[in-house]
């Protein structure tokens, strides 16, 4: 026995709502059309699933089990849909979560040369909620600031990263040879959005100073060539050619301001652990 998936649509937001016409508003149905779908249903099946009376319907005790069947089905369905999806996507898309702009610089050249037919996907989240999306198959590989020991995860440290003062010496005298954020807390500063958990690093440690956010780099550029603001940056952003105009760079000392970063890819993926393997440590 062939039922078409549209009958098993309609029975469901029948059972739903209780009535044709609040059934019908959902599904852009008349009632008359809805009326006919449900004795089409009715047929095919081979039983009556509603009580009428007085020009109403309700379901019966085979329209309850069938509405029942019918959500599993409906469910089963999307289930089904999502998981084809997900498949496709993996298959033409490496899905990388970070915890800060650092590794997207650092790793996804890397990503693109070793799959020159994928696009590469990132986005910046905090650690749980990467590691959630993991799990969930939301994300191929992510970057988290500090490493796991939980079953069905593969983790490996991949590299580190340093914040470093931005400064022009006439208007922020300090050594040249690095700073401690006590040094320099009280003092404006400019700084990207989007720079992950750094940016509770630097609100605790220099609760004193006014941070003045800016969306891109170019914007602190900007405003770095016509004023005297200090501004942050690092090493894998200086690596990367992005530097403050005009401005002397020196590394902040305090422990908290360097962060080693590590990969975690599924147990399972042997594609994704074979990357993170070939991903060498690097050190300061």
């Amino acid at each position: 026995m062939y039922i078409e998936i549209y009958l098993l649509e309609q029975l469901d937001a029948f059972a739903r709502h209780g009535t044709l016409a609040a059934a019908s508003e959902e599904l852009h149905l008349t009632q008359p059309t809805l009326t006919r779908s449900m004795q089409k249903l009715e047929q095919q099946l081979g039983v009556p699933l509603f009580d009428r009376e007085n020009k109403k319907i309700k379901l019966n005790d085979n329209g309850r089990l069938a509405a029942e069947y019918a959500a599993r089905i409906l469910s089963t369905e999307n289930e089904m849909k999502q998981h084809l999806l997900m498949l496709e996507k993996v298959k033409r898309t490496l899905s990388f979560g970070s915890v800060s702009p650092g590794p997207v610089k650092e790793l996804v050249p890397q990503f693109s040369d070793l799959f020159p037919g994928k696009t590469i996907q990132t986005e910046m989240q905090e650690g749980n909620q990467l590691l959630e999306g993991l799990k969930n198959g939301i994300y191929q590989i992510i970057a988290l600031n500090y490493p796991v020991e939980e079953k069905g995860l593969y983790c490996k440290r991949v590299f580190s990263e340093r914040i470093y003062y931005c400064f022009t010496p006439a208007a922020h005298p300090v050594s040249t040879d690095g700073v401690y954020f006590r040094d320099i807390n009280g003092r404006s500063i400019l700084m990207p959005v989007g720079c992950g958990f750094w940016e509770k690093i630097i609100a605790e440690n220099m609760p004193d100073s006014k941070v003045i956010m800016q969306d891109g780099n170019e914007s602190i550029n900007l405003i770095a060539e016509r004023s005297d603001l200090a501004a942050f940056s690092s090493d894998i952003a200086i690596k990367h050619n992005i530097v403050r105009p005009s401005r002397v760079m020196i590394p902040i000392l305090d422990d908290v301001a360097s962060a080693d970063y590590y990969c975690v890819c599924r147990n399972d993926d042997k594609t994704m652990k074979n990357v993170i393997r070939g991903l060498l440590p690097k050190e300061r």
